[in-house]
Parts: structure tokens; sequence; C-alpha cells
């Protein structure tokens, strides 16, 4: 073995142990600054604020951040400079066994490419000395001094995780159960909105915006069945959800195109042989007008007819490169040209082409009213969570009736139609006809109890109403978009009144 490596062993041992004991250090410093922070939150937490985490939640993810970085910060203080951790190491060898810095000269000699005689016995020396070091006694492992602070302050955190669910129990209790109205939303958005949304993307690929939607639609859905205990959080998803389809319907650009298409069908207007197709794009019948554009005949019109017609397609043309519609305006700009130069065949492709783009309008169209019919789906759901938020603010469903207007719909005793005092329907049954009027001499008068039959009858009756307008209520509940709370108010109250041996249907 030669002194150079003898050195650098001994060196490197030494700086191995110093490397781990400074990387001890600063794992207990990280997890002391850590928990450090995590205790003002979780005291937060047993005032009810910040209900969305657990409290060990926090001081997880707060002691876990911390004594990571501090680790990294540890390893990294090591793995920079190599060549000050062997210096490093033979200054503490040096202090320690008092070598009169032995250990650093050899170690700037060893590096040279050519040392003297005076100088390879400086290093021999050194080397037999840094054979007798003992790295164990130049640095021995110690517990770092901020391990017990660190200890000590985990303690607390964890005791105060422990007592949270007693001094805050009602709203780590509430925060913890699924709020009803935001699981229902949740499933109804994924039949009523999110499969939809899929099916039209898939069904149109070239329509990007569709896709992007979808994915983002799916995204925040997701996040949605991870709210389902807080109402708020849900609403803000919400309308998250309806930024985006606004934001797709926009890109559309619908507003523009229809103007360019009224502009486009009164130019269009000016020829016999295009009227019709003129008068379906203006009645917003864009399939029915590419059908009469793919139709239309430009060697029918006269010379007159091409003129006019081809100077409103230029005009139109100017007008829609202007609204940034440059593959409309270039075929509206070549089917002026080619009526101006009597181009029949030009005149059929530019035509068809145009019809392209007035069935794609069309097509879009349909899809933005069905995007818009579950923008209505989404306000329908902003108002279930709404609701939701108000029930949790009053401290949930409340049995005490209320004169006061509310926005609930009815949740409490005052919406319940099977709690309160039942209305006494005790009665003798007995019903009296008087006849005559009242005058000299005696009366009469007939007495009629009430029967059998009678009793059935209006049994029969009942039931017979009963059947009636719970079809009616049924059929309103299906078509109408009535709130979560209100459908099941109604369902509550048909169920209270049903008829005794009538079936629930």
């Amino acid at each position: 073995m030669t002194p150079k490596t003898m050195i650098t062993d001994a060196l490197q041992v030494v700086g191995r142990r110093t490397r781990t004991q400074r990387l001890f250090e600063c794992l207990c410093s990280g997890l002391l600054f850590g928990t450090l922070l995590a205790i003002p939150v979780i005291i937060l937490h047993l005032f009810g604020y910040s209900l969305a985490v657990s409290p060990w939640g926090m001081l997880g993810a707060f002691a876990g951040l911390g004594t990571f970085l501090g680790g990294i910060t540890g390893l990294l203080t090591g793995l920079l400079s190599p060549q000050q951790n062997l210096k490093d190491s033979a200054r503490r060898i040096d202090a320690f066994y008092q070598l009169k810095d032995r250990l650093i000269t050899s170690l700037k000699i060893i590096f040279r490419k050519h040392a003297t005689v005076m100088e390879r016995l400086q290093v021999m020396d050194a080397a037999v000395h840094a054979k007798r070091v003992e790295a164990k006694i130049v640095v021995p492992y110690r517990i770092p001094k901020n391990f017990y602070r660190a200890m000590m302050f985990l303690v607390i955190a964890v005791t105060l995780c422990l007592i949270s669910p007693y001094v805050n129990r009602s709203q780590t209790l509430e925060a913890a159960l699924p709020v009803e109205e935001v699981v229902a939303v949740t499933e109804q958005l994924k039949e009523e909105l999110l499969e939809p949304v899929e099916e039209i993307a898939k069904e149109n690929p070239e329509e990007k915006p569709l896709e992007k939607l979808s994915e983002e639609l799916q995204k925040l859905v997701e996040q949605m069945e991870n709210q389902s205990n807080n109402p708020k959080e849900a609403l803000a998803t919400l309308s998250q959800m309806e930024a985006a389809m606004n934001q797709a319907i926009s890109e559309f650009n619908l507003e523009a195109m229809d103007a360019s298409m009224l502009e486009l069908a009164d130019a269009l207007s000016a020829a016999e042989s295009t009227r019709s197709a003129s008068m379906a794009m203006k009645a917003g019948e864009y399939a029915k007008a590419a059908d009469e554009l793919e139709k239309s005949d430009a060697s029918a019109m006269s010379k007159q007819e091409r003129k006019a017609v081809s100077d409103q397609l230029k005009k139109t043309a100017a007008a829609m490169l202007k609204r940034n519609q440059e593959p409309l305006a270039k075929l509206t700009e070549k089917l002026a040209d080619d009526l101006q130069e009597s181009n029949g065949e030009g005149c059929k492709n530019s035509a068809c082409e145009i019809a392209g783009i007035c069935r794609k309008q069309g097509l879009r169209k349909g899809i933005c009213q069905g995007l818009g019919c579950k923008l209505a789906l989404l306000s329908l759901c902003k108002s279930e969570c709404a609701g939701a938020c108000a029930c949790n603010k009053d401290g949930g469903n409340s049995n005490q009736k209320s004169n006061n207007s509310s926005k609930n719909w009815g949740r409490g005793t005052a919406g319940d139609p099977a709690s309160g005092q039942e209305t006494s329907l005790d009665s003798k049954r007995e019903l009296k006809q008087v006849a005559g009027m009242q005058g000299a001499g005696p009366s009469e008068f007939e007495t009629m109890k009430s029967q059998e039959g009678s009793e059935e009858t209006s049994n029969r009756s009942y039931k017979e109403a009963y059947r009636e307008y719970q079809k009616m209520s049924e059929s309103v509940l299906e078509s109408e978009p009535i709130p979560l709370g209100q459908r099941q108010m109604i369902r509550r109250y048909f169920e209270s009144i049903r008829p005794q041996g009538e079936e629930k249907r």
C-alpha cells in the first residue's frame, strides 16, 4: 500500500463518519422546524379553522417535509465539495492527534505531479501517523443537539392531534362525513354531463375543444368525488366546470360565423338559383343551406346576376377577413372570381367547399346547444351544493319550524309532512239535511247516518284522487329540473298521505 493510499483511506473513513453525523443533525433540525410549523396550524384546527385536512395529515405533511428537506441539505453538503471534505478530515485528525499539520501538508503534496525528496519523506511520515488513526475516536457518533428539542415539540404536536377530536368533535365529524347532496350531484354529473360530453367528443374527433373539455371535466369530476364532505369546495369545482364549458363554447366563435353566414346569404340572394340556399341560411337551417348550395348551378345565372353576386361576395370576403375567418374568406373570394370568369366547374367546387363549412357550422351550433343544456344542469347542481352549504352553516337539518324565508328547500320540520302533530279526523260521520224555511208551524228535518257503502265510496274516491295526483307529480319530477331537496320533500309527502292498502308506486 502506497503512502498516498494510506493517507487518503484514513481521510475518507473520517470523512464518511463526519458526513453521517452531519446528516443526522440536518434530519433532526428539519424535523424540529417542520414540527414547529405544524403546531400553529393544528392549534387553528382546534378552533375550527383548516378543516379540509385532519391534524394528523397536517403534522405528517409538515414534519415529513421538514425532515426530507433537512436530509437533502445534509446529503448535498457532503457531495458538493469532495476536496474540501478531505481537507476538513485532515484538519480534524491533525487537531485530535496533535500532528502539527502533517496530514494537511501531505495532502497538498500527494496531488502534485512532482515532489522533492524532502516532500516524499514528509508524505511517508504522515502515512505512518495516518495508519494509526482510529476514525471512531476521531469522529464518534453523538446524539444531535436538536434531537431532544425535536422530540419535545413532536410530543406536543402529537398531544394536540390526540385531543383535537374531543375539543373540536362536531366539526371534525362533520368534515369527515360525506354530504348527501354533493354525492348525489357527483353521480348526476357522471351520468348526465361527463358521459354525454365524452360521446360527443368521440363522434366529432376533429373538434379539439371538445376533446380538451372532456379531459378537463373528467379531472374535475374526480376532484368532486374527493370533496364529498365539503360543499364549498364542491361548489368551487362546479364553477370551474362552468367556466371550462363556457370557454369551449367561446372557442367555436359561433356569433362571428353566424354574422358571416348572414352576409353570405344576403350576397347569394341576388340570384334566383341560390335564393333557396340564402333563405335556409338566414333561417339558420345550415344543413338545408349546404344541400341547396351543392345543388346550385352557376350557369343558370344571368350576366347581371353573376355580377351582382360577385360584387357582394367580394365585400363579404373582406368583412370575413376582419373577423379572422381566413379559410371562409378565401373560398368566398374564389367563388366571386369564378362567377366573374363564368367558370362553372370552379363555381361548383367553391360552392361545395362553402357548403361543407356551412354544414360544419350547423353541427357546431347543435353541439353548443347541447352544451348549453349541460350548463343549465350545472346551474342546478350549483344550487344543490349552495343549499348544502347553507344547511351546514346553520348546523345541519333543523327540527324547529321557522316563519322566515329560507333557500334550504324545506329541509326542517316545516318541509317534512310526516312530522308535527297530525290533524284530527275524528267525527260522528252524521249528515243532516234540513228542508223548508223557518216560519210558523213545525219544522221538518231528516237525519242520515253513514253506512258501510258510503265509507267505501269515500275511500275509493280518495284512492283515485291520490293515484291521479301522484302520476301528475311523477311526470313533473321526470320532466322538470327540480332540486334534489324538493324532489325528496314531494315524494315524502305522497308517501305520508298514501291510502292504506295502496301499493307504493
